[in-house]
């Protein structure tokens, strides 16, 4: 049976759902049910095994969806949705689905990113490996910037937030 990991679904008509399948593929879907109903989905072409550990991205940047395993993309399709909205209000599940159906394994470091991850930072959360970035061709204005770190163990920690001005 499929299982859904996370997902947003509410009285918005719109979710956007990540799910194993029975036969061991990921899905993505980004699902709008008005005016008519539609529904995009990806799915992975690896098949995932019982007790092995997987990173799996799913994006959604409002041109296309896309699915990685393991820091390589698996599948993508340009999305053709007439509007996407993309409500904050509605529920948002991890590890079960509104029904409630519960997921049966285990999930580790789960996040959402208000951006779309270029593929160095897939790559990087993927493998566990440090990212360096060197903004250049900033424009003037607030920018608000922190450090963080993650140990050999997985523990993760952050410097407080620092707001840093550039003017030009």
């Amino acid at each position: 049976t499929s299982a859904e990991i996370i997902g947003q679904d509410g009285a918005s008509d719109w979710g956007v759902n990540v799910v194993t399948q029975a036969d061991g593929r990921m899905q993505f879907a980004i699902v709008d049910t008005t005016p008519s109903p539609a529904q995009i989905d990806v799915f992975s072409k690896t098949k995932l095994s019982n007790n092995t550990w997987y990173h799996v991205a799913a994006i959604f940047n409002y041109t296309h969806i896309s699915i990685w395993i393991n820091g390589h993309l698996e599948n993508e399709t340009s999305l053709s949705l007439p509007s996407i909205r993309v409500p904050i209000s509605d529920q948002f599940f991890i590890g079960k689905t509104i029904t409630p159906a519960y997921y049966r394994g285990k999930l580790d470091e789960v996040r959402v990113w208000n951006r779309t991850l270029d593929t160095q930072e897939i790559n990087a959360s993927a493998n566990n490996i440090t990212l360096f970035r060197n903004f250049t061709n900033l424009a003037s204005g607030q920018y608000q910037i922190y450090a963080h770190v993650t140990d050999t163990d997985g523990a993760w920690n952050k410097t407080e937030t620092r707001t840093i001005t550039i003017t030009i």
